[in-house]
């Protein structure tokens, strides 16, 4: 589930480090986001994941180009304040 992409979600440094996760606020924020049957279906997911090579680096690629556009978009915003 790892590399799963409907399944990664950011939660804040102090929250999954400091406060251990706190999955019980950290679900409802969740279900908020993306509905209760997403997260039912995710939960619900007990398989073993066999990624192949060109899937993981395609991942790599779509998650370099969504942090670039994060990047650009905090740099756009520090220089608007």
């Amino acid at each position: 589930m790892r590399f799963y992409l409907p399944n990664i979600h950011l939660q804040c440094k102090r929250c999954n480090r400091d406060r251990g996760g706190m999955h019980s606020d950290y679900r409802v924020g969740l279900i908020e986001r993306i509905t209760i049957e997403r997260v039912e279906e995710i939960e619900s997911m007990q398989w073993t994941a066999k990624w192949s090579v060109e899937y993981l680096q395609r991942l790599k690629k779509v998650m370099q180009k969504k942090a670039r556009r994060l990047e650009k978009r905090i740099e756009q915003r520090k220089e608007a304040a």
